[in-house]
């Protein structure tokens, strides 16, 4: 998946992903004349406003996610950037109603959703006003910008659209998307608790080769800890969810293994990644080290395959920082 310093920075912060993107818009709405050019173009609007607020509260009682009013202060645009979030009550109706009668609402979504979006919004306004609301993917409408943009080069703005696209297609992906049977099916349940079971029949293999392990609980993993012949680094076993689904195109394993700086005299991260990275090449990333599993293993051959890589990997590093 791409990634950039904004992308990365912002999911670090744990910030909402559609919250990040609106103000991403909306800084370049007010900060260069090529969005609003675009804007005015996939709008179809003769003129359109300066100036644009983010949030601000309308008659209707609504908050569009960007506001841009005329010389009359009158609503003449508003934005609606969506990753995954419902449709509000109030939206589209209401918002047409407090726009001025030339005024324009544009919906900004995943292209994936811009289908449904578009019939979910038709069924809304039921004819009447339809062709004042349109739909484009972020996608879309950043290569709209970009595409004003070439006509007079600000290299300022390619690179906040660069950020941003890059922002935008990892929220697209990362969010949660609406659940579909499929996502429904008990199997998941099941597998998630073997997983689980696999994790703790590990660290009883693993006491009985002489570590000792303490269970531990976090938001997106389930693991369990060791302690390491040394004691100068930690070692964390565990379901890896977002690890998972992270690195799935060089790694897609559910199974990850964290080694990580313990105390002051002994290695730090940065040089436990750099062991890693010698030892096992394809499969970590930085102190992090996915252990790769293999279509048709049995519950036995899966904890034997993972026992193994751990013993395996905490003996290079006690060579290796001896």
């Amino acid at each position: 998946m791409e990634n950039s310093v904004l992308s990365h920075i912002l999911s670090e912060l744990g910030e909402s992903g559609e919250k990040i993107a609106n103000i991403g818009i909306c800084y370049l709405l007010n900060e260069y004349p090529a969005a609003r050019e675009a804007l005015k173009s996939v709008l179809n609007m003769d003129t359109i406003p300066v100036c644009y607020e983010r949030e601000k509260s309308i008659e209707s009682g609504g908050r569009p996610d960007i506001v841009g009013k005329n010389a009359d202060n009158k609503s003449a645009v508003f934005i609606e950037g969506k990753f995954w979030a419902h449709l509000t009550d109030k939206q589209p109706n209401a918002y047409l109603k407090d726009l001025d009668k030339e005024g324009r609402l544009l919906f900004l979504a995943p292209e994936q959703r811009k289908k449904f979006l578009k019939l979910q919004l038709k069924e809304r306004i039921g004819g009447e006003g339809e062709e004042r609301c349109t739909v484009l993917s972020w996608d879309e409408f950043l290569e709209c910008i970009q595409h004003e943009n070439n006509r007079n080069q600000d290299t300022n703005l390619t690179s906040d659209l660069d950020q941003l696209r890059t922002f935008c297609r990892k929220g697209e992906v990362e969010g949660m998307q609406p659940l579909s049977s499929h996502d429904l099916d008990p199997i998941h349940g099941k597998r998630a608790m073997h997983l689980s079971n696999v994790i703790y029949t590990c660290s009883e293999k693993l006491e009985e080769l002489g570590y000792e392990s303490k269970t531990k609980n976090t938001q997106h993993k389930y693991g369990t800890y060791f302690e390491i012949y040394s004691r100068d680094f930690g070692c964390d076993l565990y379901v890896g969810n977002d690890e998972w689904f992270r690195h799935k195109s060089r790694t897609p394993t559910p199974i990850w293994l964290s080694l990580y700086a313990k105390n002051e005299g002994g290695p730090s991260n940065e040089k436990i990644g750099n062991a890693l990275k010698k030892f096992y090449p394809q499969h970590a990333h930085g102190h992090l080290l996915g252990i790769m599993l293999e279509a048709g293993m049995d519950e036995e051959k899966v904890v034997e395959r993972i026992v193994k890589r751990v013993e395996e990997t905490l003996n290079c590093l006690k060579n290796f920082f001896r």
